[in-house]
């Protein structure tokens, strides 16, 4: 499912994607319209992590945007902290680098690539925290609350819900 914008019923792409946004019932969307107000609650959240990937992808004109990348890095960042019982590998960091680690984070990383599971996960909790601020404060999750909310209160006004 795609969240689509009422800012963007002009386009024929939009058009055509908005049966899929149609579709969503109002329980998910209030699910969603809870979350949006909390960057972290949102990536935190299988359901919101995925409808605001979705949103971001729809409106992406070229290259990946820098809250995409800070999205792609927090997604591995999660992923690498589920994954308790090893070590991380410099593999894995090239590939943070390589989704849009910053040089600082990555020579923190580095640093700890020895150390104990205790400290690469302080380190990567750290790096998620940064992703969720430069996230928390893009344009595109202005926009994501703001459409969230359009279309919350589209629906609460055409139905009894």
């Amino acid at each position: 499912m795609s969240l689509i914008s009422s800012n963007f019923f002009t386009s024929e792409r939009t058009k055509a994607m908005s049966c899929t946004f149609d579709n969503w019932s109002p329980k998910f969307v209030r699910k969603i319209f809870e979350l949006k107000d909390n960057a972290e609650n949102t990536l935190k959240d299988p359901d919101g992590a995925q409808v605001l990937r979705e949103y971001m992808e729809f409106r992406r004109s070229g290259d990946k945007n820098l809250a995409e990348q800070y999205l792609d890095v927090y997604e591995k960042c999660a992923v690498l902290l589920r994954e308790r019982q090893r070590s991380l590998t410099k593999d894995e960091v090239d590939e943070l680098v390589d989704m849009g680690l910053s040089r600082n984070k990555e020579l923190e990383l580095t640093y700890v690539l020895n150390k104990d599971r205790i400290a690469i996960n302080q380190v990567l909790c750290g790096i998620q925290k940064t992703c969720v601020n430069e996230i928390w404060g893009s344009s595109d999750f202005r926009d994501f609350q703001t459409d969230v909310s359009k279309k919350w209160q589209n629906i609460k006004s055409s139905s009894c819900f």
